[in-house]
């Protein structure tokens, strides 16, 4: 049995965190990972949480691993 893959990735800005939602809500099994009720972003590691300028994830989100591209078409379409 091959078990599937995901990504985690974190959320920086407005357009990626509005295409994760959206892909959330039409079912594509992207599922937040932070934050949650349980779970803060400060309760990831710092890798996940800051990027190499310093800001601070909105979310980190898993991402099943064939739709990174469809995430980044998605978020270079809204961009334009």
């Amino acid at each position: 049995m091959m078990r599937s893959k995901t990504q985690v990735v974190s959320i920086f800005g407005q357009i990626e965190e509005v295409v994760a939602k959206a892909m959330m809500a039409e079912g594509k099994g992207v599922a937040k990972l932070a934050p949650t009720l349980a779970v803060s972003i400060d309760d990831c590691p710092p890798s996940a949480i800051y990027n190499a300028f310093g800001d601070k994830a909105r979310m980190v989100i898993v991402l099943p691993f064939g739709l990174m591209m469809e995430f980044n078409r998605r978020v270079e379409d809204l961009r334009q």
